[in-house]
């Protein structure tokens, strides 16, 4: 068993890579509760990586996000997004850089009947959006972001965040 359920993300990730040529059209849509759970589960995500804009020890930074995000998308999060401070009386800490680009983090969805919420299996979840060109400091062309959650010790946790353009 032990086995089985280490291939959760393995899986979780194959289903997305199919899922860009196929819709989420197989996935059973969620029920209610658990739209609400997930929809609580991402904006506390959210808030705790908006949160690392301020220096802390690594310790502190692996704690916060783990609560909402799998140890492999912790990991991830850490090497791509965040940088270790090597002067000052902050030397040490890590914090993710002022930035316009969101990659990685939680998207902001809007959770209306614009935001999908499929169950991909008893151990995965999808949450879904679409979203429209957007000018400004960064010009983002149509695209759909999608959330992936998988179980990790019984919890539901964000396993990966992926981006794929619209035609």
């Amino acid at each position: 068993m032990k086995r089985f359920s280490l291939l959760w993300p393995v899986i979780a990730v194959a289903s997305i890579s199919l899922m860009q040529y196929q819709p989420l059209a197989n996935a059973a849509v969620a029920s209610q509760s658990t739209k609400a759970r997930v929809e609580q589960i991402l904006k506390d995500a959210k808030k705790a990586q908006l949160g690392l804009s301020t220096p802390m020890p690594i310790e502190t930074v692996k704690a916060n996000l783990g609560k909402y995000l799998c140890r492999s998308f912790v990991t991830r999060f850490i090497k791509e997004r965040m940088v270790r401070l090597t002067y000052g009386d902050q030397k040490g800490k890590w914090l993710v850089p002022g930035s316009d680009d969101m990659y990685l983090f939680i998207p902001n969805f809007s959770w209306n009947n614009k935001t999908s919420v499929y169950k991909l299996s008893d151990n995965a979840i999808a949450v879904s959006q679409p979203f429209n060109r957007e000018e400004g400091p960064w010009i983002e062309d149509a695209h759909v972001e999608t959330a992936i959650l998988t179980k990790e010790n019984g919890k539901l946790k964000v396993q990966n965040i992926s981006y794929k353009m619209r035609n």
